[in-house]
């Protein structure tokens, strides 16, 4: 845990929450809930600061998400399970 509250997101914390937004995104949780837990886990700056860094890197996802949609699978895919043997070696 960090003994500093940050002020403003620099380049790592905003590529994680950038993935967080993707990754909760695609699993149907609502913009406003991720906000809520990126706030509370204190990865984001409190007050209006937080919130307008927020909102900018979620219309950037957003807009990488819209790019990202027509790329996606209409259902999950199921896993291949692969059973090799190369070289007398058993993978699984």
């Amino acid at each position: 845990m960090s003994e500093r509250e940050p002020f403003v997101l620099d380049g790592l914390n905003r590529y994680q929450l950038r993935q967080q937004l993707v990754e909760r995104d695609l699993k149907g949780a609502s913009p406003t809930e991720i906000a809520n837990i990126e706030t509370a886990t204190g990865q984001l700056p409190l007050g209006a600061v937080g919130t307008m860094d927020f909102k900018r890197t979620n219309e950037a996802v957003d807009a990488f998400l819209e790019r990202l949609a027509p790329h996606l699978p209409s259902s999950p895919i199921e896993p291949l399970h692969l059973d090799p043997a190369p070289g007398g070696f058993h993978l699984t």
